[in-house]
């Protein structure tokens, strides 16, 4: 579904290019008729409606690149949730496996233990920080010292443990690459929408004010207001947006 942004321009451009194909031969030709009187011996009365057909045309060409980046963008966003999920089970699995891990740490061995292996706080609840904490435990683990249990005797074989997170935090990191990787063509895509956005606004603009100002000034005001552009929204008909005309557009 096309973004609410895009629609509601494409409704006014699609609305003033209506205006224009129905309305431009006879005001091509009262142009013509007002013009003429005020040519000199070596010149031509302009083809105001070209002008007009031509500014619409751009307008519309716009507002078809427009509607190709909305639909780029809009894609480019469905491809973000596949790597999400995966980046929050990845997480889960590594938060558990800490939290396993500074559970037996904290119950089998003294306090220093925990700190040389950093599991004296809980696991991190934002994935980059978490995956952060994970590969600073990961690293400590091969050099624990665990000489000296809280129970005589005891012996706890950290291989497992070592495994399980490595595999954890492994998941986690690959997963926060691909969100990131789908961040960054998501922005492109953003800025490639936000650009094509900018120049439809400009080409609605002139073609909507051209047209507007054409019609009021041979005498058709009430089809100039329903043509004339926004001041408050860009790429939009005032009449769209509930603008009424101040006095500088009734005049």
């Amino acid at each position: 579904m096309t973004s609410k942004q895009v629609t509601d321009r494409a409704r006014s451009a699609r609305a003033v290019e209506a205006a224009a194909l129905t309305h431009l031969p006879n005001l091509g030709a009262r142009a013509s008729q007002a013009l003429a009187g005020a040519l000199e011996a070596d010149e031509a009365v302009p083809d105001v409606a070209l002008l007009v057909r031509l500014h619409t045309r751009l307008m519309m060409q716009a507002l078809a690149r427009l509607e190709a980046a909305d639909l780029a963008h809009r894609v480019e966003q469905a491809d973000d949730a596949t790597p999400r999920a995966e980046r929050a089970e990845a997480a889960a699995a590594c938060t558990a496996a800490l939290q396993d891990l500074r559970s037996l740490i904290t119950s089998l061995y003294p306090p220093e233990v925990a700190l040389a292996l950093h599991l004296t706080r809980a696991p991190e609840r934002l994935p980059d920080a978490l995956s952060q904490q994970a590969d600073a435990v990961a690293s400590a683990l091969p050099h624990a010292d665990l000489s000296a249990p809280r129970v005589q005797g005891l012996h706890l074989d950290l291989a497992p443990f070592q495994a399980r997170l490595d595999d954890a935090r492994s998941r986690l990191s690959d997963a926060l690459r691909a969100v990131a990787t789908e961040r960054r063509e998501a922005e492109q895509t953003q800025r490639a929408k936000d650009v094509a956005m900018r120049d439809f606004d400009d080409a609605f603009t002139a073609a909507a004010g051209l047209l507007a100002h054409l019609l009021r000034l041979h005498g058709e005001p009430e089809l100039a207001r329903r043509v004339r552009p926004s001041k408050r929204q860009p790429g939009r008909r005032a009449v769209d947006v509930g603008e009424e005309p101040g006095a500088s557009d009734e005049g």
